[in-house]
């Protein structure tokens, strides 16, 4: 509850500003903190919102065709307007065409979650997507120059509401989010046209 009013009191604490301040340097100002504090709302509502339906078992898996290197571009480039000032996002160099069929909605999922979670700890350096292929498998990553989760931390950071850093916006659910999307092993079976490839 906290969370939601936070960014909700912010929206309408700087609407009302804005509704009486003339100066438009001054309204641009409340502009940006009001579409700030809309995107962490919306996030946060989101994030409530898959809990709940992947916790009541509603989740509906299902599997379509797409390209690896063009899937990781496109995740990429939902998150370039929202990457700090002298942090660069980047696609990993010399990704091959992979075609894949699989669960691309869930993968799309636990990447926005990563990235997410590397755009907010990444102040400077920075922020790469792509892929590997092992034998048999293809392995997706999300790379930051971060201030990274301390070793003793990693695990817990999967549990829900859970977050290293309480000063950070968020829910503390979108690594959980991950985890309970990746756990059925339907979820996580990618198959790569001919060569029998999986993620």
């Amino acid at each position: 509850s906290h969370e939601i009013r936070t960014p909700l009191n912010a929206i309408v604490g700087f609407s009302e500003l804005m509704a009486t301040e003339a100066d438009p340097d001054q309204r641009k100002e409340f502009a940006d903190l009001i579409l700030t504090n809309n995107t962490l709302l919306l996030q946060i509502i989101s994030d409530v919102l898959d809990l709940a339906r992947i916790e009541s078992g509603r989740i509906e898996i299902v599997r379509t065709e797409f390209d690896a290197r063009d899937f990781c571009r496109e995740v990429a480039e939902t998150f370039r307007l929202q990457v700090a000032e002298g942090v660069v996002l980047r696609l990993e160099d010399g990704l091959p065409r992979l075609p894949l069929e699989g669960y691309r909605q869930g993968l799309h999922q636990i990447l926005g979650n990563f990235m997410r979670n590397a755009v907010k700890f990444t102040t400077k350096g920075s922020i790469t997507i792509g892929f590997s292929q092992r034998p048999g498998w293809v392995r997706f990553y999300v790379r930051d120059t971060g201030i990274g989760i301390p070793a003793d931390k990693q695990e817990w950071v999967f549990e829900r509401f859970t977050k290293v850093d309480d000063f950070k916006p968020g829910t503390g659910l979108g690594l959980y989010i991950c985890r309970i999307i990746i756990q059925p092993v339907s979820y996580t079976h990618l198959r790569a046209h001919e060569t029998g490839r999986n993620l």
